[in-house]
């Protein structure tokens, strides 16, 4: 903290640090990090450092169960434990909400692993008492070794950050070491480069719509229909296969997105190409359970059916039952309101779960469909459709073959 008044002296304390703790502000931290790492260390002794990151895991609780007054008396008392334990000077941050890091001048695989299981065990040694509350204290503690005079001060804080994030889901029990080739580690970057992916997919238009056509079993004579298949391009707007930019979208809460971009170009090529709607019974799009969950997914769709007045019972939205099952009562809320305006509805995966039937009668779907792993009440297959793509970007065009190695998937969640 002295070290952040002296170099910028201009500043008021308040701009570089947290009023809460007195910690520096991540803004604060990350600029002194990277200085105090490029600078040359004045002996060998202290050429090598341990950068920890902590992510406290009840701090939402307290704030949920007792209001914020709360958290603020918590992360203080926490601000007092960790200058308590840690040397004097120890450049320290609060870097989100319940995030902290900190630097110490002790190589990691000696004293720095040593020091980051006991400033842990300083954490969690005690709970936080708040009224008649008690909470017990967790973290997910992850540290990493860097070298004095490397200008890779934020690569290792972002690979720190992410360990601790990793640390969590593998149960937070014990401190995570970041080392080089680390597989978990580079699979979570991979991870990061899709979310970046997917955002910027969507807001380039980096997708493409293709269509595959259900066909019943009975051999209908109806109309065909046809399921509404979701292509990731690259850039040079090749397809790529979907599945991990459908994993990561649903992880990182971005399928309500991708449900929209989807359902905004299926009507627009509808409103672009009336004379095509004649030849097709509907078209399938899937959901997720991300967007029945969206309390703005229905005015959306309202809104969209105004800007594009396109035959409304050609649109058929499709949930898959283990959704429907999650989510029921806002399933059954959102097929009312989709009967309501005149849209179909239809179950998938009929038949996966053991109480099917008692589910379709509390959703009232228009109609239900199987894959081959279940009870079969129609099949798909992929046929040539007869008509022309407007657009590359935008426009629907034919899956000729999907197979576990094509390009197209459904844009669905599981959850």
């Amino acid at each position: 903290m002295r070290w952040c008044k002296r170099s910028t002296t201009n500043w008021p304390f308040d701009s570089c640090h947290d009023p809460l703790t007195g910690f520096l502000n991540r803004k604060a931290f990350c600029r002194a990090l990277a200085q105090q790492i490029a600078s040359p260390a004045p002996d060998e002794e202290s050429s090598h450092c341990s950068l920890m990151f902590i992510d406290i895991l009840q701090f939402k609780v307290i704030n949920n169960a007792c209001g914020y007054d709360a958290g603020d008396q918590f992360l203080s008392e926490l601000a007092r434990r960790l200058t308590n334990f840690l040397p004097p000077g120890t450049l320290i941050g609060r870097l989100g909400a319940d995030q902290f890091a900190l630097l110490l001048d002790e190589e990691v695989e000696n004293q720095g692993y040593a020091s980051a299981r006991q400033l842990k065990a300083v954490i969690e040694e005690a709970r936080f008492h708040y009224e008649e509350h008690s909470f017990v204290i967790n973290c997910a503690l992850a540290v990493a070794g860097i070298a004095r005079g490397s200008n890779q001060a934020m690569e290792r804080l972002r690979s720190v950050e992410a360990a601790a994030s990793l640390s969590k889901k593998k149960g937070y029990k014990d401190v995570l070491m970041v080392r080089p080739g680390d597989r978990q580690l580079e699979a979570l970057d991979q991870v990061m480069v899709w979310v970046t992916r997917i955002n910027r997919a969507l807001d380039n238009d980096n997708l493409a719509l293709r269509c595959q056509q259900i066909t019943p079993i009975g051999g209908n004579k109806s109309l065909p229909h046809y399921e509404i298949l979701l292509s990731v391009l690259d850039e040079q707007g090749e397809a790529m296969p979907p599945a991990e930019f459908i994993k990561v979208a649903e992880e990182y809460n971005r399928m309500a997105a991708v449900d929209r971009w989807v359902i905004e170009h299926v009507l627009l090529w509808m409103h672009e190409n009336p004379e095509q709607l004649p030849l097709f019974g509907g078209f399938s799009v899937n959901l997720s359970g991300q967007s029945l969950n969206d309390d703005t997914f229905l005015d959306f769709i309202f809104d969209a059916m105004v800007r594009y007045p396109v035959p409304r019972e050609k649109l058929v939205f499709e949930i898959t039952e283990t959704v429907a099952i999650t989510n029921l009562e806002d399933a059954a809320d959102f097929i009312r309101e989709m009967r309501g305006i005149g849209c179909r509805f239809s179950l998938d995966d009929f038949g996966v779960g053991q109480s099917s039937y008692s589910y379709l009668n509390s959703c009232r779907s228009t109609s239900s469909r199987s894959t081959a792993t279940s009870c079969a009440t129609s099949t798909t297959a992929t046929s040539t459709l007869p008509w022309s793509s407007p657009s590359p970007k935008w426009g629907i065009t034919c899956a000729r073959r999907l197979s576990p190695n094509t390009s197209a998937t459904r844009p669905r969640s599981t959850r």
